[in-house]
């Protein structure tokens, strides 16, 4: 399953090349987690980019579009929710144990949710089209991964 996330995985128009180890130890020290081994494992083959879904389902059997993961670069960098960092804090909580590891539009994130545990995060889906809340959760990355509906062309 792992390579069939990426869309046209190893070939040179992906343009994103396999993430090293130094970029792993990079985000785990910066931010004091563990990355889910899955997402490691995907992201030794292609590091983010455009993934060969189309969509996630949410439990209420709404669909999302699911069309990148970001890099571990952009991992590392601090997300701008587009909000005020006061206004996330109010209606989040622990904002900073938020990683985003990709977007719809400018107002939906998806997380790796830390707020729980360093070792094994959830994933958390945040709606911010008028204020920010948190909208879905599953377990662990794994379980996120196996709500992902293939792109049929």
């Amino acid at each position: 399953m792992k390579q069939e996330v990426w869309y046209n995985s190893g070939s040179v128009s992906s343009g994103n090349l396999p993430a090293k180890k130094v970029d792993f130890d990079t985000i785990e020290k910066r931010f004091g987690i563990k990355l889910p081994n899955v997402l490691v494992e995907l992201f030794r083959i292609q590091n983010g980019g455009r993934t060969s879904f189309k969509t996630y389902t949410l439990p209420d059997n709404e669909f999302l579009e699911l069309e990148d993961f970001v890099t571990l670069k952009e991992i590392g960098e601090e997300c701008d929710f587009g909000f005020e960092k006061d206004d996330w804090n109010r209606l989040i909580r622990r904002t900073s144990k938020l990683i985003v590891i990709a977007r719809h539009g400018y107002d939906t994130f998806l997380c790796l949710d830390y707020r729980s545990s360093t070792d094994e995060p959830s994933v958390t889906l945040i709606d911010a089209v008028l204020e920010p809340k948190e909208k879905v959760h599953y377990a662990t990355f794994q379980s996120f991964i196996e709500h992902l509906q293939q792109e049929t062309t």
